[in-house]
């Protein structure tokens, strides 16, 4: 029996070696088997579900990788090599020690430029006007424009660099969509306004002139 049991022990060594494992921001930890890694994300199903559905995670959320070869592997879009943190962050980088931290300042900063840069105003104006000429026409106008993101025209982000890192964007297009949509209640309301006085006015010379 000494002999199958040893043979059992190699096939697990065998098999615990033949894994890869994916080390989150989180300090999370997952036991997978690889299927692709690009420059924006990770593939891979579960290694007890090999036939299970593909998984996908976005790089920004990843710390590292450990092949099954033992070989420890950076997400290919990791931050220090996307774009000049030093560049993008400024001396408030020296006080970063983590990819966690450097994420989440970039992340920051994608906010801060996004509410200084992103000046889109098309889809206020579309709910102003729509709903000054009719309230429940507008009303479906605004909805619909706040539920779609800005377009990636429209979002006139200060530097190509900075954009094409992960956290950044993520920041980025968070706070143009939160303008955006804030732009398009906004405008509803003063479309509600000019239609108020507008129906009032009209309302008033049928009274006097009927």
């Amino acid at each position: 029996m000494r002999p199958f049991f040893f043979f059992l022990a190699l096939l697990s060594g065998f098999a615990m070696s033949s894994q890869d494992t994916i080390y989150f921001l989180n300090k999370t930890k997952e036991t997978v088997k690889l299927v692709e890694m690009t420059s924006e994300q990770i593939k891979y199903r579960f290694l007890d579900y090999p036939d299970g559905p593909l998984l996908i995670v976005e790089n920004a959320l990843i710390e590292k990788v450990v092949l099954k070869n033992g070989i420890v592997q950076a997400p290919l879009n990791k931050i220090d090599r996307a774009t000049n943190v030093k560049q993008l962050l400024g001396k408030d980088s020296d006080s970063l020690n983590s990819a966690e931290q450097i994420s989440q300042a970039l992340f920051n900063k994608g906010v801060k430029d996004a509410s200084s840069h992103y000046t889109s105003k098309g889809a206020e104006n579309a709910a102003t006007l729509s709903t000054a000429f009719c309230a429940p026409c507008g009303l479906i106008v605004s909805a619909v424009c706040a539920s779609v993101p800005p377009k990636m025209e429209t979002l006139n982000y200060p530097s190509i660099e900075a954009f094409n890192n992960r956290a950044y964007e993520l920041g980025y297009r968070k706070e143009a969509n939160r303008i955006k949509k804030k732009r398009i209640w906004s405008g509803f309301g003063s479309g509600l306004t000019i239609n108020f006085f507008a129906s009032t006015f009209v309302y008033l010379a049928f009274l006097r002139y009927r």
